[in-house]
């Protein structure tokens, strides 16, 4: 390893969007940005070991050596989506963990009893399909555990379905083991397909009756839009971003304010008009 120079890791590199793939197409620039950050990983150990001077890997720029991800475009869910939605499906209170804690799919897969407390959740592990092993159960994605208050009405709900046995599944799959993200994808697509039938029915409706559809169409979203549904509700409701950091479990603030800075307020005429009340309160209590 410590034979491979920067100019042969930038060509190899550069050569994976052309024939990297094993079927001998190019791959994506994720898959691409993902081999770098694997070959980051594998020249560590000669590098702690002595047997390479240097980390090659790590002189590969990422805005001239690697491609750019396409920005994928975020769907979020009101309230009223998110409650009509959560019941439409088999897995309607599981949605609703989903879209108000902001849990991935895999944290909530590995949810068990025992780490439900009373209107709190403790995310400790995350549940994840491994090629040849089935579902194992990891470390979070930050490897950090975290506690996440539960909403009242939501609350109501989950605790009515949580299994008596403390190392029992809280969303458990039909044969009772963990459950696969395509159990769940099947019941989830089926109730999307339920929600925004009913309101592309509710605006032809609308049309007939008065000219304008006043409902909105529902969004096409995937189980991973739940994150940026909770997100986009929490901003919201006044959540700061190292409220939403810690909700949805990201390792640094930075990585919510790229994801989701801009949902949150950039008027700086309330600014003002905030920091104007506050010197004229001090001012009136000096007087």
């Amino acid at each position: 390893m410590k034979e491979v120079t920067y100019p042969d890791l930038s060509a190899w590199i550069a050569g994976l969007s052309v024939n990297g793939s094993q079927a001998g197409t190019g791959l994506s620039a994720s898959r691409i940005l993902q081999t770098h950050q694997l070959m980051g990983a594998v020249f560590k150990y000669p590098v702690r070991a002595g047997l390479a001077s240097k980390n090659v890997a790590a002189e590969i720029d990422r805005r001239h050596d690697l491609p750019e991800t396409a920005e994928t475009e975020q769907h979020y869910s009101t309230h009223v989506q998110l409650l009509d939605f959560s019941a439409a499906g088999r897995f309607g209170t599981m949605t609703l963990v989903l879209g108000y804690y902001g849990l991935r799919f895999g944290e909530a897969a590995a949810l068990r009893r025992e780490d439900v407390g009373d209107r709190e959740i403790t995310v400790r592990n995350s549940a994840t399909y491994v090629q040849g092993r089935g579902i194992v159960e990891t470390a979070t994605k930050t490897k950090r555990t975290r506690r996440v208050p539960v909403p009242g009405p939501v609350w109501d709900r989950l605790k009515v379905e949580l299994p008596a046995e403390p190392d029992a599944f809280v969303f458990p799959s039909r044969k009772g083991g963990h459950l696969p993200l395509g159990e769940y994808r099947w019941a989830f697509d089926n109730a999307l397909k339920v929600v925004t039938d009913r309101a592309k029915a509710q605006r032809q409706q609308e049309v007939a009756d008065g000219g304008e559809a006043t409902t909105p169409n529902f969004p096409a979203i995937t189980p991973h839009d739940l994150r940026h549904t909770c997100a986009s509700l929490a901003i919201s409701a006044g959540a700061n971003v190292k409220v939403v950091q810690h909700m949805l479990g990201h390792a640094t603030a930075a990585m919510t304010l790229d994801l989701y800075g801009h949902l949150m307020s950039d008027d700086l005429a309330e600014v003002a008009d905030a920091l104007g009340k506050a010197m004229a309160a001090v001012q009136k209590t000096a007087a």
